[in-house]
């Protein structure tokens, strides 16, 4: 451990000042040896150090996605970006995500009520949108399907999380072993429900295309005749308008 830290301590000596990245990289280095082999007074100090020594914004978010399996360490290391970084949404959205890893599903939640008090508004959305994503993965697939109803119905024109929702429910049945009839229902609903949406025609043909190589995929040859016809439909009506 001793001679690691002297060439670290090298490291940063030589390295040119305006080469923010690798000097990150050393920093994190050091942090993370501390965390692994060294006292709780080492990492506290290396810990410290590399807060004045580099973008401490950038560092928050790096030790958290690496120190979440040390749960004392990162425990403390979450606290302290909560509270210097508390406006900033990446830090609240990586938090919550190693807190639903960890398999504390309720202490996530909690997590999002706070960063929804603490984040400018026009952050809310794309937050609450990566924790359903993270219930989907994590935590409860019911609850991350209840929040995007949520975010499309209040939203109905949000292309981007009608596409994430799709995706959400399009892994989660790949994912399925058992009879996955329902959840296929579920999921051609879902696109049945963006093509009835008033969209502009680029956005039309995203879905489109999309419920098209979901029946390919999933479907058979009627399921995607009937994508087919839905499409010649939307021709038919926009060359009417003409």
């Amino acid at each position: 451990l001793g001679s690691a830290r002297e060439i670290a301590e090298r490291a940063l000596k030589t390295i040119n000042y305006r080469d923010e990245a690798q000097r990150l990289n050393v920093w994190i280095s050091i942090v993370n040896m501390e965390a692994n082999y060294g006292t709780q007074d080492s990492f506290i100090d290396a810990y410290e150090r590399a807060s004045k020594n580099v973008d401490s914004k950038v560092l928050h978010l790096r030790l958290i996605t690496g120190l979440w399996k040390n749960k004392d360490y990162f425990e403390k290391i979450m606290s302290n970006a909560l509270k210097k970084f508390k406006s900033s949404k990446k830090i609240w959205i990586a938090v919550g995500k190693h807190k639903f890893a960890l398999g504390e599903p309720e202490e996530a939640r909690k997590l999002l009520e706070k960063a929804l008090q603490s984040l400018d508004r026009r952050k809310h959305i794309p937050t609450i949108s990566k924790f359903a994503q993270f219930e989907y993965k994590y935590g409860s697939r019911d609850r991350g399907c209840t929040v995007f109803e949520g975010l499309v119905g209040n939203l109905p024109k949000r292309v981007d999380l009608w596409g994430i929702y799709l995706d959400m429910e399009i892994r989660h049945l790949r994912q399925k072993e058992d009879d996955s009839a329902t959840d296929l229902q579920v999921v051609r609903r879902l696109f049945e429900r963006c093509c009835a949406l008033d969209l502009s025609t680029k956005k039309m043909k995203y879905f489109l295309k999309r419920f098209l190589e979901f029946e390919k995929e999933f479907g058979d040859q009627d399921s995607a005749d009937h994508v087919k016809e839905k499409a010649r439909s939307y021709v038919e009506s926009k060359m009417q308008l003409k």
